[in-house]
């Protein structure tokens, strides 16, 4: 029997050593294939990522330059100030300013030259820059954007006068006469070398054969509009015919996004991603060598081979001695296995005795070995689905691809804190800090990470942003000016009304001091009070004349508040000045006769209309530079969430109406709840879809133009109220030139709008008060802001010194026409009878009552009294005391804060114009008195002066001498 399984043992032997060939090599085959996908598949991924960064950064560019360049075109000042030169080219001190204004755009926005030409091209001015002459390619685009009106943004060209690729900002001044186009030009040129190349050779990828290149179709070939990586002074010299449809760049051009294998530029075999750049005719290529990729794989297999044939000679040696003791050592195995395993435990209930957060410990292979009860809470898994897990399911999608960057270096430093956001079973997201590091247990290298969900400190953080951020609009739309300064009464802020007022940059004022900000005849009046301010810490008020400019004098009420640190100590002083010029100038006017209030009226209105254009000028200037400076510092870090995050409305529809993307932005701007909520909606169904401009007239431009920028327009929400918008969009397209979907975005300028109408309206009024009559002008007012806040029902109400005595004064126009015939103007009666309509008395601010109908103690309405349903009152203070109530009522939607906003600026406006009527009334008044008076005095004079003559007639008849004289 012995000798029976001795013969036996070599063909069993035989038949092993076959089976562990096949199963070495089919594994070997199946490693191999699997490394291979997961390594393309990584580095595609980590090409979108560099190719998204890439464009979105270009994208960026783009707008800038555009911004920069509609600025210039819409402002009429610079405009007017060149065509005033031109008449007058010996105006040394104009062609200065002139000049500085190119110095700055110069040197502010890093242009490598800006120049002033006439139509000719021949340059007038420049900023420092090296161009003498205009090259043919440039005149050629000058003559472009002249043909068409508007400012141009050119392609990439290379100049034949400097032999240098240029991009150059066209802008046609603006002559101020109707919006026309002057005399000249600004052209701001860009040098690709300075930025766009730089930028396209910079990225986070050590790979020796990785590049991002820029290419465009030109004729039947694509141009490559930068260097490249493996051929010299390439930029816009070298071609590929589109014919090569292999070739990476000619699929970018004629494909658009496109990801996969191909060869590049010299022939070779590369891995590549390519997507178009909106807003140009440009093509991002992302690419890389395949032997590069692959060939740490190639290695890898080498030795993976050597290695599974040594095993496999040493197999067939020892696989006898295998059989004989592979239960010795299964049971060893085990027991090493268990000692092992009651180490951790140890280990880890030491960690997690006193543990709130989430402790996990993970092998060399980043699969959990180990998880605390917390993390089997949090994360919705049992124990048995944890264990073994591979830890890179528990990252958010979005959170997947730094992953494996941030285990890499975690191995070299041997701990790391990171944020990133985790995934649950169900498929919600939280976001977590995570502490990790590297410790070793029994000769083992694990991996520990303690986990703490930050959901509420994330939370926490949006709404103390929010709260900044509301603060900050509140100040910056304060009319007076502020201005913060530090400890050395250095300016450190200053806000919108600042910049509105002076006229000037806010470079002009930012870490400089009064005395390097002003001329001595200016700070001299308000310096003494701010450093009173500073070294006491009290409170300080002045008023004076301050000539601000050899043309513009203010009178001003300048207060210095001292702002106090944790130890009391004065750290900051905020000033706050409040021009009081306009009710200097109508002091005086009230002095003089009626024909110079009339002047000094058109005056202000004149004062108001440009006050308002250059505040719109430098608002946009201010917005548009905002938001170019906050996409470039920030696009680095927040490229892969700007979809989520964008605070401006992102969307994607088809042709047929359908919603593909909206951004959080977006359909919280429409007030919905969810995406799925809005999907519902069809476009093309009219009741789904009511701006002011139809979906037909939309579609029939897009499809004719491609484009559609900066569209205003009016939207309803979901609730059905009106949001002010401006929409741009851009039709995509196929190979075939059929629309595959339209992606646009959309910014809620209601806001704006609310403004702009506020201020329209505002200047409606004070025309309308010199030719109209108190009651007209209070009711033209209510009419105004039924108007702007969509109400049906508007009173105006003056509450009497003793802060007790009320009298309605006057209803709006469609309150007396079509809803109340409740009679009482003129009435006087008390606060304490009137209803719940005077709580903005009692509590002296306004007051929002939107369910009127369920409010516990409302008192009833007057017979023919309209009936409420939702009101709005706001009292007008003067001091500490109220003078007035202005009240709406009926908006079809709830009242906000920002209709509180727009009727308090329009009483506070009606209730100047009330004082300035009564002061009027009451000196018409007197003149009339006194004019009656003078009458009384004369005639009374005459009867004195025949008396005296009647007694001198009897004193002579009589014989006696006369009592008065000659008369």
């Amino acid at each position: 029997m012995v000798f029976k399984n001795i013969k036996a043992l070599p063909r069993g032997l035989i038949f092993s050593a076959l089976a562990l060939f096949l199963i070495l090599t089919a594994a070997l085959y199946w490693l191999l294939h699997t490394q291979a996908r997961e390594y393309r598949r990584d580095k595609i991924e980590e090409m979108q990522a560099a190719l998204d960064y890439k464009t979105t950064q270009l994208q960026h560019w783009i707008k800038g330059q555009s911004a920069n360049a509609r600025l210039i075109t819409g402002s009429p000042f610079l405009g007017r100030a060149v065509v005033k030169w031109q008449k007058n080219p010996g105006d040394k001190k104009l062609q200065a300013e002139i000049q500085s204004r190119l110095n700055n755009w110069r040197e502010y926005f890093g242009y490598t030259d800006v120049m002033l030409v006439d139509h000719g091209g021949n340059i007038l001015l420049k900023a420092a820059g090296t161009a003498d002459v205009l090259g043919p390619e440039t005149k050629v685009h000058l003559r472009q954007a002249l043909a068409e009106g508007k400012y141009l943004l050119t392609d990439f060209y290379m100049c034949t006068i400097h032999h240098e690729p240029h991009i150059d900002v066209i802008a046609p001044l603006n002559s101020g006469t109707g919006g026309q186009a002057g005399l000249s030009t600004v052209i701001l040129r860009v040098s690709p070398r300075d930025y766009l190349y730089p930028l396209m050779k910079d990225n986070a990828f050590p790979h020796k054969t990785f590049e991002t290149l820029i290419v465009r179709q030109e004729g039947d070939s694509v141009l490559f509009l930068n260097d490249v990586r493996f051929a010299k002074d390439a930029a816009l010299k070298l071609k590929i015919p589109l014919s090569r449809s292999n070739v990476t760049a000619v699929r970018a051009v004629l494909m658009g996004k496109t990801s996969g294998e191909g060869v590049d530029y010299r022939g070779q075999k590369v891995l590549t991603v390519t997507g178009p750049v909106a807003g140009s005719n440009w093509a991002v290529v992302a690419k890389m060598d395949i032997k590069e990729i692959f060939g740490p794989l190639w290695t890898r297999a080498y030795i993976w081979g050597l290695a599974a044939l040594l095993v496999f000679i040493g197999s067939v040696s020892v696989l006898s001695l295998m059989f004989l003791n592979q239960r010795k050592d299964y049971y060893k195995r085990l027991y090493t296995v268990e000692n092992e395993r009651q180490a951790l435990i140890k280990h880890y209930d030491y960690l997690t005795k006193y543990a709130n957060d989430i402790i996990f410990l993970l092998d060399e292979n980043r699969r959990v070995v180990e998880i605390n009860e917390r993390g089997v809470e949090t994360y919705g898994y049992t124990r048995e689905e944890f264990i073994g897990m591979d830890a890179d399911r528990l990252r958010a999608d979005d959170q997947k691809a730094p992953f494996k960057t941030q285990m890499s270096q975690l191995a070299l430093q041997k701990g790391l804190l990171y944020e990133t956001r985790h995934k649950r079973k169900d498929g919600s997201t939280f976001p977590v800090e995570i502490s990790a590091r590297t410790i070793e247990i029994e000769g083992k290298n694990y991996l520990q990470g303690i986990a703490r969900d930050i959901s509420e400190r994330k939370l926490a953080e949006d709404v103390l942003r929010e709260s900044e951020e509301r603060f900050k609009r509140a100040v910056e739309n304060i009319p007076d000016v502020m201005v913060i300064y530090d400890s050395k009464l250095k300016i450190k802020y200053i806000n919108n009304a600042t910049i509105q007022v002076t006229g000037r940059r806010p470079s002009d004022f930012i870490g400089k001091t009064e005395e390097e900000a002003w001329p001595p005849e200016v700070y001299q009046h308000y310096l003494p009070s701010l450093k009173e301010s500073l070294n006491t810490g009290n409170i300080c008020t002045v008023e004076a004349e301050i000539m601000l400019s050899p043309e513009i004098t203010r009178s001003l009420v300048i207060t210095c508040v001292p702002i106090k640190g944790g130890s009391g100590k004065v750290v900051e002083v905020l000033g706050i000045t409040h021009d009081i010029t306009e009710r200097k100038r109508f002091e005086m006017v009230i002095q003089d006769r009626n024909e110079e209030l009339e002047a000094a009226n058109q005056e202000l209105v004149a004062s108001e209309e440009e006050l308002k254009a250059a505040d719109e000028e430098l608002r946009q200037h201010m917005e548009e530079l905002h938001r170019t400076k906050d996409a470039l510092q920030d696009s680095e870090t927040r490229y892969r969430s700007l979809f989520d995050n964008s605070m401006i409305g992102i969307y994607r529809t088809a042709p047929r109406g359908q919603i593909l993307m909206a951004n959080p932005a977006l359909i919280r701007m429409l007030g919905f709840r969810s995406f799925e909520e809005l999907a519902e909606r069809n476009l093309e169904k009219e009741e789904d879809y009511y701006p002011e401009i139809p979906r037909k007239a939309f579609k029939e431009k897009i499809e004719a133009e491609g484009v559609i920028s900066g569209w205003e327009t009016i939207w309803k929400n979901s609730s059905g109220s009106s949001i002010y918008v401006r929409e741009s969009s851009r039709a995509i397209k196929d190979s075939d030139g059929k629309i595959l979907y339209y992606d646009g975005s959309v910014e809620d300028i209601t806001e704006r709008k609310q403004a702009e109408n506020i201020m329209e309206a505002r200047l409606r009024l004070i025309q309308f008060a010199p030719t109209h009559s108190l009651d007209e002008l209070l009711q033209a007012t209510l009419d105004e802001l039924e108007i702007l806040t969509g109400s049906r029902i508007g009173f105006y109400h003056f509450l009497e010194a003793d802060q007790q005595t009320l009298s309605l004064q006057t209803w709006s126009t469609r309150t007396i026409q079509e809803l109340c015939k409740a009679e009482g103007k003129g009435r006087h009666y008390n606060v304490s009878e009137a209803g719940i309509w005077v709580d903005c008395v009692r509590e002296r601010r306004p007051v929002i009552h939107n369910d009127y109908a369920s409010l516990p103690h409302r008192k009833g309405m007057p017979a023919g009294h309209a009936a409420v349903i939702r009101e709005l009152v706001v009292p007008v203070m003067r001091g500490d005391k109220i003078t007035a109530i202005l009240g709406m009522g009926n908006k079809p939607e709830n009242y906000t804060e920002a209709d509180i906003v727009t009727v308090s600026k329009l009483a506070d406006l009606a209730w100047d114009i009330t004082e300035r009527k009564r002061a009027e009334d009451q000196i018409k008044t007197q003149l009339s008195e006194l004019q009656r008076w003078q009458g009384a005095m004369l005639d009374r004079e005459d009867r004195v002066m025949d008396l005296k003559k009647e007694i001198n007639e009897l004193l002579v008849k009589h014989g006696q001498p006369k009592k008065y004289g000659a008369g």
